[in-house]
């Protein structure tokens, strides 16, 4: 959409203000890039929390770091929670668009932030849990504060830019809305990491079922 917006030369949007330059993601996506919106949106939003769900369900099974107390479980389905509420809002927002439904659409993206927020906080106190139960395992130290990093840049972002949107500095919190979007891919790019163990396990098993049985015994 950016680069969609960049090559068609900065065209200016019904719904951006008169002394505005820069166009935010949902000037763009209420225009002729609406369903493209609503459909990365909704892939982004769906990934998020199967991405989520699927660390619960490989914890469970032992297919990567598991579970060590209930507390911890306990956080990692408020964290499915949280991303479930961030999706629900994150969808919204791309059918209520700006131009036709301003209010819903503001109202849908402080529900998919409070979502995504409220999802990271879990899963950031699950993993400095795991990560104190298992020091040993290297993966989950990186894992704990690369999301530790992640989850004070995304949450320091999305202050700026409610407090630049109440100000109206229109320009400058548009750039910040790209830079959030941008990171909001970087933490869950994360995950990808996180799940690697079980890829890893689940070739090993199989390489395990192809070796042919030692009959020199």
């Amino acid at each position: 959409m950016l680069i969609t917006w960049l090559a068609q030369g900065h065209p200016r949007y019904p719904t951006m203000d008169p002394t505005a330059h820069v166009a935010f993601i949902s000037d763009i996506g209420a225009e002729l890039l609406k369903p493209l919106f609503i459909a990365g949106s909704s892939v982004t939003g769906v990934f998020f929390f199967l991405t989520l769900a699927a660390e619960r369900y490989l914890r469970h099974k032992g297919r990567i770091v598991a579970n060590s107390s209930t507390v911890q479980k306990v956080l990692s389905v408020g964290a499915m929670v949280g991303a479930a509420i961030g999706t629900a809002g994150l969808i919204l927002l791309s059918v209520f668009d700006t131009l036709r439904h301003p209010r819903l659409h503001d109202t849908f993206l402080l529900v998919f932030m409070i979502g995504v927020l409220l999802s990271a906080v879990f899963t950031v106190i699950e993993f400095w849990l795991l990560e104190r139960h298992d020091k040993w395992h290297r993966g989950l130290v990186w894992s704990f504060w690369m999301k530790v990093f992640f989850f004070f840049v995304e949450l320091a972002l999305a202050v700026a830019f409610g407090v630049l949107k109440a100000k109206q500095i229109w320009d400058t919190d548009a750039i910040l809305e790209w830079i959030v979007a941008i990171v909001f891919v970087g933490y869950l790019l994360i995950f990808l990491f996180d799940l690697r163990p079980a890829s890893r396990r689940r070739r090993h098993n199989q390489d395990l079922e192809k070796r042919p049985m030692d009959a020199s015994f």
